[in-house]
């Protein structure tokens, strides 16, 4: 570990529980390890909009300044939203999703990259609060879908859930990058749909390369599926307690859970301070 130059961390389940900082101490360990040299960025699946205030938080607008979001979707500056390394969903692809869910009555929500306030979705009256109060635009028959970086569905936890989960593999799984995650306690399973060639490891990687690091010396923190391409390619790969156990097998390390202070627990532990 003596080698690690940068922090990469994920938000929900890692840094975020329930929508909310996990640990004040937490965070205040992560800023004075900048103030130290280190430097901090944040990897996740929410859109710039949404996390900007968390990398505030952690003073990462101050320091190296960057944020990869909606997994890999794209790449910003932290203290401004200069969208860089765009993959975006292929259009076709889109109506597809759209279609398909708006036949099961499940509700399907989208993002375009340069329109960071907007969340263009099926029927607003059934999306989630969870991460997502943004000001919605419905999709009608002539919408376009050019431009979308982000799609997301999420449905309950019931005895059709495994059925539409192996329907999404089916039909979907070699046009599209799919990961899911699972509610804090709210009985949703959640999916996010991007490009292809899109991820969190890879565009993390492709980041960090660019800007004179090398794998060796990132330390990534994560306890999603979507996180398990990052947890899988990073030499040093962190996975938290409460991740799955399918995450887990793709980690180097495995550290407490997000409620348990994992993040700084495992830096502490490795002489990371």
């Amino acid at each position: 570990m003596q080698k690690i130059k940068l922090i990469a961390i994920d938000l929900d389940g890692t840094l975020l529980y329930q929508n909310k900082i996990a640990s004040q101490e937490e965070v205040k360990y992560l800023i004075d390890l900048q103030k130290k040299g280190y430097s901090v960025i944040i990897v996740t699946g929410r859109n710039y909009q949404s996390c900007y205030k968390f990398a505030k938080k952690l003073k990462i607008n101050k320091n190296f300044n960057y944020l990869i979001c909606e997994n890999g979707a794209y790449v910003t500056r932290a203290n401004k939203f200069l969208p860089d390394l765009i993959d975006f969903i292929n259009k076709k692809d889109c109506k597809d999703l759209y279609e398909y869910f708006s036949k099961l009555e499940i509700p399907f929500f989208g993002q375009k990259c340069m329109s960071p306030k907007k969340l263009f979705c099926s029927e607003p009256s059934k999306i989630s609060k969870k991460s997502y109060k943004y000001k919605t635009y419905i999709i009608k028959k002539s919408f376009d879908f050019s431009g979308m970086t982000f799609i997301g569905t999420h449905f309950k936890i019931d005895k059709d859930y495994e059925t539409i989960a192996k329907e999404i593999e089916t039909n979907f799984s070699s046009r599209l990058k799919i990961s899911h995650s699972f509610g804090d306690n709210d009985g949703l399973i959640y999916y996010m749909f991007s490009s292809k060639n899109t991820d969190k490891g890879s565009k993390t990687l492709k980041l960090i390369n660019s800007l004179g690091f090398e794998n060796e010396q990132i330390l990534y923190f994560g306890d999603g599926d979507n996180d398990a391409s990052a947890l899988e390619l990073f030499e040093n790969s962190v996975a938290m307690g409460n991740a799955q156990e399918s995450v887990k097998q793709k980690a180097k390390y495995i550290t407490k859970k997000c409620t348990e202070e994992g993040i700084m627990n495992f830096l502490k532990t490795n002489n990371i301070k």
